[in-house]
């Protein structure tokens, strides 16, 4: 496949979708997703970073590009802002666990600012 991320629907398969691509040899961006959109829980901080740790064994760290487990549009806006925030700091929590740079590290050094 000639793409940059592949965004998979994979909150509820256990990342077996992840490990097939592995199997593949699959040298992308791969998106998994942390969550199933369709339940009208905001997840917690805590919730993503276990499933985002989940990922590690079934992709290398540079190439996971997180997602909602698809589109967000039968979500309300409170759920969509606190669900996305969460997501950022989960994400950024794991990344600076791993020594990785992180969202905030990131706007620091460009010109673009971060809205909290």
């Amino acid at each position: 496949m000639d793409t940059d991320v592949n965004s998979i629907e994979n909150a509820r398969s256990d990342n077996k979708t992840l490990f097939d691509f592995k199997k593949f040899g699959y040298r992308r961006g791969l998106g998994p997703g942390v969550y199933d959109i369709h339940c009208p829980v905001v997840p917690s901080v805590e919730f993503v970073k276990k499933k985002i740790k989940t990922f590690l064994p079934c992709i290398e760290t540079k190439y996971i590009c997180i997602n909602p487990d698809c589109g967000l549009k039968t979500r309300t806006w409170p759920e969509t802002i606190g669900a996305l925030k969460n997501m950022v700091e989960a994400n950024d929590q794991v990344r600076a666990e791993l020594g990785l740079p992180t969202s905030t590290s990131f706007f620091k050094s460009t010109s673009l600012k971060l809205v909290k």
